[in-house]
């Protein structure tokens, strides 16, 4: 088996959609699902600001963040293999902290997938500077973005 599927996803409600998309896509293509979660280390700074707090304080609060953070990465990735199990999809689980648009593009330059898929909320209109078409821009692959309903 050499088709790859690489999905993006930070495991919110509004990749949900993109996750079945990605597990029905690689059951119907006989393809590999590699899940590229991205942390959100948006909270990281606050660890930072404090000006009262020691720099032990915070180091042990970004410690704690990353660990959160890689978590519920990880308790995400155990709902999505139970549901690839049932379909026999082989998965591989890749935690990544940075720019989504680094991290993405650089995922599918090393992974080399036949398809990206990455999940979202519906927006209004066609947004050229969204994160989609940035990525479309960058990367060979086709690029599926699944919003959430």
């Amino acid at each position: 088996m050499s088709k790859k599927v690489l999905l993006a996803t930070k495991g919110t409600p509004s990749c949900s959609n993109a996750e079945k998309s990605a597990i029905s896509y690689c059951r119907a293509n006989d393809a590999e699902l590699v899940v590229l979660h991205i942390v959100d280390s948006s909270l990281k700074h606050f660890g930072q600001i404090d000006p009262l707090a020691t720099e032990i304080d915070k180091s042990h609060f970004v410690e704690y963040i990353d660990r959160l953070c890689e978590y519920e990465a990880k308790e995400r990735f155990e709902s999505l293999k139970s549901l690839a199990d049932l379909s026999a999809i082989p998965l591989q689980l890749r935690i990544c902290d940075g720019s989504p648009l680094q991290t993405i593009v650089q995922t599918v330059r090393e992974v080399e997938p036949e398809l990206l898929i990455i999940g979202g909320k519906a927006r209004p209109a066609y947004r050229f500077f969204s994160l989609s078409n940035r990525i479309h821009r960058k990367v060979r692959c086709p690029v599926r973005q699944v919003y959430y309903a």
